[in-house]
């Protein structure tokens, strides 16, 4: 080999070296910076419990933490499943994608997708460009408590002029906070209005209504009628009230 040649292998070597560290020192700064690792503690449900859920929607609460402020936006998932495993297609999820200006923006989630009287297992993911990997919370056991109390129902007596609407009212309480209802008017045994109301919150202190469609007609007997309602919670428990109601 030249002698000249051998000087510029020398000379180059070095300089391909340094460049190469000079490379690897920036994805290792740059792997530091632009990956932050968050953690996340599951808050509740937490240690093997039988919840009772509000409205039948079962409530998941968690934290976050960023050790360093994400700069891209990231989303969270929330997961639960009958597999502890969470394999692919076991689980159930709701997710949401947070702006780098608020990295609390999702911390709980409330759903009624979760099954009853069934042990379930919840877990927490994080993922964006700057964690690639996805983030994994450890998974907590529970299970949700069956519904088997009917709700509470109680009609109102009330009265009406014909050629006038008329408001019927219901008090009801369910400990689940939500059912649906079903009203009757009738005179004599003969039905003469109906109504039916879809799955709304109640409580006791503050009775359901129920409007008329159109004035009564003047074409009714005056008299006392039975004004009913029956009530349906989400797990199909159900009871029903009746009272006088005076048409005039």
């Amino acid at each position: 080999m030249p002698q000249n040649a051998a000087r510029r292998l020398l000379w180059r070597a070095p300089l391909i070296a340094v460049a190469a560290i000079a490379g690897l020192l920036a994805n290792a700064q740059s792997g530091v910076a632009a990956n932050p690792q968050p953690t996340i503690t599951l808050l509740s449900p937490v240690g093997n419990v039988v919840i009772k859920p509000t409205q039948t929607m079962t409530v998941f609460r968690w934290r976050i933490d960023w050790p360093t402020a994400p700069t891209e936006s990231f989303t969270v998932s929330v997961q639960w499943s009958v597999d502890p495993t969470f394999r692919l297609g076991s689980y159930t999820s709701e997710n949401r994608t947070c702006r780098p200006t608020e990295p609390s923006c999702y911390t709980s989630e409330d759903t009624n997708g979760v099954t009853l009287d069934k042990t379930l297992y919840w877990r927490v993911t994080v993922h964006s460009y700057e964690t690639p990997d996805v983030v994994k919370a450890g998974s907590y056991k529970f299970t949700v408590a069956p519904d088997r109390v009917k709700p509470r129902v109680k009609a109102l007596s009330g009265q009406a002029a014909r050629g006038s609407d008329a408001l019927f009212r219901v008090r009801v309480s369910d400990d689940r906070r939500q059912v649906r209802a079903r009203a009757t008017v009738a005179y004599r045994g003969r039905t003469v209005l109906t109504g039916a109301m879809s799955y709304v919150p109640v409580a006791w202190g503050t009775p359901l209504e129920f409007w008329s469609k159109r004035p009564l007609s003047r074409a009714l007997p005056s008299g006392i009628y039975t004004f009913c309602v029956t009530v349906w919670d989400r797990a199909g428990n159900s009871a029903k009230s009746c009272a006088p109601y005076r048409v005039r």
